[in-house]
């Protein structure tokens, strides 16, 4: 976000600000898609998928990225009938400006005591533990306390790269985690 300062040939870089990191904006995906369906069929299903994600936000998963999805909303702006074919659809996703990860790195309760080393991506995400009793977890030379039930640490907020929790205590924790990736 940069602003041109009027009169004068400086400018305030916003970009980083309030944050630290760089903020996106959202962004369009324009896919036009092939049914190949009887024409009667044809503008039945193009019906339905319209009735079912038109407007809605939606995860929307694309075959050529198999490990990401998108959250947004799609609307379509264009739908061609092609005679003994079937037909094709235009459709336009306005999504969030990462992708996130189908799988989350830590679904599974840990037994501690356990260091756990998770792999973040692009985008800065604050992971929140489920823990069945009181315990600490260290991060960066910091030591936290995590009550019982869903903690978030504001202070631990993972970027790219390898972060390692260390978790003191009795008990289990589930890690709450998926990056996210332009």
């Amino acid at each position: 976000m940069i602003i041109d300062i009027p009169g004068t040939s400086d400018y305030f870089d916003l970009t980083e600000s309030i944050s630290g990191n760089v903020e996106y904006q959202m962004r369009t995906i324009k896919v036009t898609a092939d049914l190949r369906f009887s024409r009667d069929q044809f503008f039945s299903v193009f019906s339905g998928l319209s009735n079912a994600i038109t407007g809605k936000r939606t995860k929307i998963k694309f075959s050529w990225d198999p490990d990401f999805y998108w959250i947004g909303r799609v609307e379509f702006s264009d739908c061609t009938n092609i005679l003994g074919y079937g037909g094709q659809i235009e459709m336009i996703a306005t999504v969030e400006p990462y992708k996130y990860e189908i799988n989350q790195q830590y679904p599974v309760a840990l037994t501690l005591p356990q260091t756990v080393t998770l792999v973040g991506l692009h985008k800065h995400i604050c992971p929140v533990f489920l823990c069945s009793n009181e315990m600490t977890v260290e991060y960066l030379g910091n030591t936290y306390s995590l009550n019982t039930g869903e903690n978030q640490i504001l202070e631990i907020f993972l970027g790219p790269g390898t972060h390692e929790l260390n978790f003191s205590g009795t008990g289990t924790v589930t890690i709450d985690y998926r990056g996210a990736s332009l």
